[in-house]
């Protein structure tokens, strides 16, 4: 859940292998619109307006610990 719309926090991510991996995902931008209307029982009339969007981004990793000219390895390092 986000408070404005420019940053979206993403939490818990983990790549285990080095080199190109991908998030992949859908946003769902939810909008309530409260006018102060009230329906014929008295419950608010909020409008919601949805809008999904699927998203996908390259991320490149690397192993910030491998020295120049050693081989790369096909597992990233635990830490």
């Amino acid at each position: 859940m986000t408070r404005n719309n420019r940053l979206i926090p993403l939490y818990n991510i983990r790549f285990d292998k080095l080199g190109v991996n991908y998030i992949d995902g859908i946003i769902t931008d939810e909008v309530m619109i409260e006018n102060g209307a009230k329906n014929d029982k008295g419950e608010p009339m909020t409008r919601i307006i949805t809008h999904e969007t699927r998203i996908t981004k390259k991320v490149i990793v690397i192993d910030k610990h491998q020295k120049k000219g050693t081989p790369k390895t096909q597992k990233a390092k635990r830490t």
